[in-house]
């Protein structure tokens, strides 16, 4: 799995709350949390990237993720997850970068239901591990969590220990 790292990629665009008749958004009513951390991806020609944005201010000494879910058929379920020890790893994530977590392809993949955990550790934050939601084919973009502590629509939080400062 190849590491890969951009800076100030992926610009942040509030999404609108609500919906008017139609579905067009309602004017002046934009998500306007801050976001600390977010999911976002890259088309390729026969699949995606995935990568994890670092939206907040500080530089994060240890960023990791993996992927996995699962597919059914018949009477059963096939269930495919990283290999322990495997995924993606790096050090010292500084803040506006984005770096690969997961690849998709648009072929094999449509038809499992896919996730990725980041696990990251924040110096005022400590080490906690998000998930994305599962989605068919995997997800194209999401928030992880907000500066308010909320977590994204369909993620979840774990705290695996408290601030380093």
């Amino acid at each position: 799995m190849k590491e890969k790292r951009m800076m100030h990629s992926f610009p942040w665009t509030p999404p609108h709350l609500k919906k008017g008749r139609f579905g067009f958004p309602l004017a002046n009513r934009v998500d306007d949390r801050k976001v600390l951390f977010r999911v976002t991806s890259r088309d390729l020609d026969m699949g995606r990237e995935l990568y994890f944005v670092n939206d907040s201010e500080e530089t994060l000494p240890r960023v990791s993720a993996e992927d996995g879910g699962f597919t059914s058929w018949d009477e059963g379920v096939i269930s495919a997850w990283t290999e322990a020890g495997k995924g993606y790893h790096y050090r010292d994530v500084r803040p506006g970068e984005a770096v690969k977590v997961a690849e998709f392809d648009d072929y094999y993949d449509l038809d499992y239901v896919l996730a990725v955990a980041v696990t990251l550790t924040s110096p005022s934050r400590g080490t906690l591990t998000l998930s994305t939601p599962l989605e068919k084919g995997g997800v194209r973009e999401c928030v992880l969590l907000y500066d308010s502590g909320e977590v994204g629509k369909g993620c979840s939080l774990s705290r695996e220990s408290d601030c380093t400062d």
